[in-house]
């Protein structure tokens, strides 16, 4: 029987089952025409080579995943043929994006939120923000909610009123994107910002699923939604990995690094009631209006919001002009960030472009103005035709005057006598808030009376032949002075740096090449004194640059501009992007499979026999070092096992990070002494997704075991810098050390860090630069692979887990402390007893020998037994050791030794119901 109907009728027995069965039948009613991704168990099978998700059994027997239609993203296309092996044995999961390749349109969207039930600290997303999650969907009236497959994580859907028609599944995904910014949009909540899969594959049957945890049951059904973002193909190029953030149209190509350090200098300010009203009125007004939720912006019209300005149910404070006659509305001209208290900063396009006088130009050209916010004292001068002087602006009249100032939230007194009078207004101080009026007194001449001698809150006594006035202005404009306007345009070149905790990191400066470079105060003070700035504008322009610093983030394979003032700054990205989802079973990656074969193999039987890897449909090595990979660049943040790899020289155990740092950019460090210096300096590490360490034998460093504890697991790390303070950095770290040596790495009993695998002789060797190219070739394929690669659950603190290994076994009998080694030999657990402390020590000497490596004196081998070896002083007032016996136990005591000031006391036992002392876990031997 053929794939299709196989799957379909398979579908159609499991309905009644199901835990929510409309999910199924919205499916079915297609007959297979919605694009369909079924996975299978990995089983009894081990991986063919070569081959994607391909396995078969002893016998021969093959059976794959299966994904329809083909070249889903570009020419969809579907041969079907015969199904040779039973979809009940072996289906694992099967799942829709919802669109229909047959009639080439998409009829519903998907979006999947992880929970962290089940999870460790960190991983996936928090309870109180799933809740979050949820109370924002309900919100929208076109969401429908749905349990996860395991109950625990959520499931949205958007069912579309009329189907829309979409070429491909690129062209699904991206208007997926863009629904998922409309959503965030109208519900004033940032869905992005915990979204696990955008439009992706949904699972509509997974054999997790069972009627305890309601997986997939339905939550909440949503309305048909009746319209989609105008300009959902913008998305193309991100869900194409061509771009990080959407193409704003309107912006030029020249314009666009411009246009996204601008977008990043933002803060996202949260839409309020009065910007959701002033969208609507925009609206209304026929004005292009969209909400692009990429740069935190809306898209839309300098006119809307001049019939805003002059509708006086809004009351907007400030000025606000436009030169454009509005000719066509459903072009937009401009864009716009909201900012505090129902506010917006409008750009036009252009950087250049001219406009009216409430406008101004920014450092790099663009012309900009605030709306619904109090004007500057600049800003209403030009609006009101002020002359402007070399302090301050003069006015044809006071009454103009008067007008200026309370657009800038200032009320003065305008009597009669003088109202038409021209008047100069003025700072007492640069810098400070404080304004000084001027108006030219008239006095009697020929008969002619001139001011009467009471002129209200103006006195005549300040300066001469003036009436004048001090009064509060508004508050300082966000510039060094009013006379500096050459000198701020370059402002922008210096910027102040934090990090995420809000500590200094130093400062940058851009070069005339345009480049950055990070630096010190000194420099940054030369940069702007040969900028033009003068001494006292120096000073102010570092303040504002402190107060408006870049905070300097890691996030791995995101824009260098994520928005918010936060720079990403030489973060780990993919070197080149992932290649279309292969449509032959070939894994388009051969050299890569027989590498993670090579290096894995070690790993083999030990997989074998672990139920974790049964349920991840992991049954090999190879498999498991490529999920190590995914997970680097998955779940960055989330920690994975310590690598070590061991073996002859040329055995190939350096090439799985060599080639690994040939597919991506700023994310493979050499990592040696950030476990091994003794200053402590670490700052190669911040960011790096792999840290490498290289031939070094890190038992000999006594710090190289704590630091690698915290690395590893630790959820933020210290950073140290020359020249710099310490702060802390999220922790993306993931490590891989190689030495011919097993005794290189620390590890001890009971590790649970570290996997360590034995690397064979290489039967083939390949010189080493044709290797690397080959890799490279290869990697836009080895990249699609890792991201489609289906990640499993995690069920403890690393993100997969440790795999024990004889070789590891082997180790830790090697790296086990002599004192450990001695105890376990030679004493017994025995609560209640106790032997002389002298004695123990020589009992230890003679059994080091003359080893100079283990041998410790008394004080040493008292610091290092057991806690549960307390010493102290006892009978005789000499030092004994207690709850140990150099024979086995013969009975049970009532009691145990525990050490309380210096001396060993008896602790009784605490009997159990039937008043007997029993054994613990405690007291094995």
């Amino acid at each position: 029987m053929h794939v299709l109907p196989t799957l379909v009728e398979f579908l159609r027995q499991q309905r009644d089952n199901h835990n929510c069965k409309d999910l199924l039948d919205f499916y079915l009613q297609f007959d297979g025409a919605l694009e369909t991704q079924l996975n299978v168990a990995a089983g009894n099978g081990h991986p063919v080579q070569g081959r994607t998700s391909t396995y078969e059994d002893d016998t021969g027997n093959e059976w794959w995943n299966i994904r329809i239609p083909r070249q889903a993203d570009s020419e969809p296309n579907w041969d079907d043929y015969d199904l040779k092996w039973p979809i009940e044995l072996h289906a694992e999961a099967i799942g829709s994006t919802g669109w229909d390749w047959r009639a080439r349109v998409s009829r519903y969207i998907g979006f999947d939120f992880d929970a962290i039930a089940g999870h460790a600290q960190g991983v996936g997303v928090s309870d109180d923000a799933l809740d979050r999650v949820r109370q924002a969907a309900q919100d929208l009236p076109y969401v429908t909610t749905r349990r996860s497959t395991g109950g625990a994580g959520l499931h949205l859907y958007a069912v579309f009123a009329d189907p829309v028609p979409t070429a491909n599944h690129t062209e699904h995904a991206a208007l997926a994107r863009a629904v998922l910014g409309m959503m965030s949009h109208e519900a004033g909540f940032d869905f992005g910002g915990q979204i696990d899969a955008c439009g992706g594959n949904m699972w509509i049957w997974h054999r997790k699923s069972n009627k305890e945890n309601q997986g997939l049951a339905l939550i909440k059904a949503g309305e048909p939604l009746a319209c989609v973002p105008s300009n959902w193909r913008d998305h193309l190029d991100v869900v194409s990995r061509k771009r990080a953030k959407i193409k704003l149209a309107g912006i030029n190509d020249q314009d666009e690094g411009g246009f996204d350090t601008l977008t990043s200098a933002h803060r996202a300010i949260p839409l309020d009631e009065g910007h959701h009203a002033h969208i609507a009125a925009l609206e209304r007004a026929g004005c292009c209006c969209v909400w692009v939720q990429d740069h935190h912006l809306l898209q839309t019209h300098t006119v809307g919001f001049r019939q805003i300005a002059d509708d006086p149910q809004f009351a907007i404070k400030g000025l606000y002009k436009t030169n454009s006659n509005g000719k066509d509305l459903a072009t937009p001209n401009c864009f716009a960030f909201p900012m505090s208290d129902s506010s917006w900063r409008i750009y036009r396009f252009s950087p250049g472009i001219a406009e009216a006088e409430t406008w101004e130009q920014d450092g790099k050209g663009w012309t900009n103005c605030a709306f619904n916010r109090l004007a500057t004292l600049k800003t209403a001068a030009r609006a009101l035709n002020a002359k402007e002087l070399k302090k301050g602006f003069e006015f044809e009249t006071l009454a103009d005057a008067a007008k200026a100032l309370e657009t800038t939230g200032v009320t003065i007194d305008v009597p009669d006598a003088i109202k038409d009078r021209k008047t100069i207004v003025k700072r007492i101080k640069e810098g400070q808030p404080q304004l000084q009026l001027q108006v030219a007194k008239i006095k009697p001449k020929h008969g002619v009376p001139g001011d009467p001698d009471n002129m209200g809150n103006w006195t005549g006594a300040d300066v001469k032949d003036m009436w004048s006035q001090i009064i509060d202005g508004s508050p300082v404009d966000n510039t060094p002075n009013d006379t500096s306007a050459t000198n701020t345009s370059q402002l922008d070149r210096v910027r102040a740096l934090t990090t995420i905790g809000n500590q200094s990191a130093g400062w940058a400066i851009q070069q005339d090449s345009s480049i950055w470079m990070e630096t010190n105060l000194t420099h940054s003070k030369s940069v702007l004194a040969s900028l033009g700035f003068t001494k006292a504008d120096i000073e102010i322009a570092i303040g504002m640059s402190i107060r408006n610093a870049w905070t300097l983030i890691k996030l791995p394979f995101q824009p260098e501009y994520p928005g918010g003032r936060q720079w990403n700054l030489k973060a780990p990205q993919f070197r080149f992007p992932p290649a279309p989802r292969p449509d032959s079973g070939e894994s388009g990656h051969p050299t890569w499979d027989t590498i993670l074969a090579h290096i894995g193999r070690d790993l083999d039987e030990a997989i074998a026999s672990m139920p974790w890897a049964r349920r991840a449909n992991i049954t090999t090595g190879a498999e498991y070092l490529r999920l190590w990979l995914a997970c680097t660049i998955r779940d960055p943040f989330q920690p994975l096992p310590y690598l070590f790899l061991f073996g002859p020289e040329n055995c190939g155990k350096s090439i799985l990070w060599e080639a690994f740092d040939q597919i991506l950019v700023n994310a493979v460090v050499r990592a040696d002494l950030a476990l091994t210096n003794s200053s402590g300096y670490n700052g190669e590490i911040d960011g790096a997704i792999v840290c490498v360490v290289e031939e070094r034998n890190l038992t000999k460093h006594k710090d190289a075991r704590e630091r690698l504890r915290d690395a590893v697991t630790s959820q933020k790390l210290s950073i140290r810098r020359m020249r710099t303070d310490c702060y802390q950095s999220p922790n993306t770290t993931h490590w891989i050390q190689t030495a011919n040596d097993l005794k290189y790495c620390p590890v001890f009993p009971g590790d649970t860090r570290i996997t360590m695998i034995s690397v064979g002789a290489v039967e083939n060797e390949i010189p080493k630069k044709t290797l690397l190219e080959t890799v490279a070739a290869e990697g836009p394929a080895f990249l699609r692979t890792l991201l489609d690669l289906t990640l499993p659950p995690l069920e403890g603190r690393l993100r997969i887990p440790v795999i024990n290994t004889d070789s590891k076994k082997r180790a830790e009998e090697i790296g086990r402390p002599a004192i450990e080694e001695f105890l376990a030999e030679t004493v017994h657990n025995a609560p209640g007893e106790k032997v002389k402390l002298a004695d123990l020590h020589e009992k230890y000497s003679k059994w080091a020998g003359g080893d100079a490596s283990t041998w410790l004196s008394d004080r040493e081998f008292r610091k290092r037994l057991p806690e549960k070896y307390p010493g102290g002083t006892s009978t005789g007032n000499v030092n004994w050791v207690g709850n140990i016996s150099l024979t086995p136990m013969q009975s049970l005591k009532p009691y145990r030794y525990v050490r309380k000031d210096g001396k060993l006391v008896k602790e009784p036992r605490v009997p159990d119901a039937r008043g007997k002392v029993r054994r613990s876990s405690e007291d094995a031997a």
